[in-house]
């Protein structure tokens, strides 16, 4: 009966060790996942921030009026707008090469 006393007890402390020990594994197993996640929010915390400043600036009255000079070519009330002939007639040419591609590949599409 001690004999027995003893394995069972030697087995209960056995069986005790190994999930003291699987629960310290997972623990751990945890905390990597854990710090990495901290990391991860570190990094996207950093972007949205970068992404407001960027959002507030492309809403400031400056990078509109920048985009609707350089982009649509507005100008202010009073302003006069000077045209180079070297950009005007490029520009020209290139909508040109751009109608004579357009027509080309038309031709091209219903001949191939």
């Amino acid at each position: 009966m001690k004999k027995f006393l003893k394995l069972a007890l030697i087995l209960v402390f056995l069986i005790s060790i190994f999930s003291i020990s699987q629960s310290v594994w997972n623990s751990y197993s945890k905390l990597g996942t854990l710090k990495g996640s901290e990391t991860e929010i570190a990094r996207l915390k950093a972007e949205n921030k970068k992404l407001e400043e960027e959002k507030k600036f492309r809403q400031s009255d400056f990078y509109v009026e920048k985009q609707a000079r350089e982009k649509l070519g507005l100008a202010r009330e009073g302003e006069v707008v000077y045209l180079d002939e070297k950009s005007a007639s490029s520009s020209s040419q290139a909508a040109e090469e751009e109608k004579i591609a357009n027509w080309l590949s038309w031709v091209k599409l219903f001949t191939e």
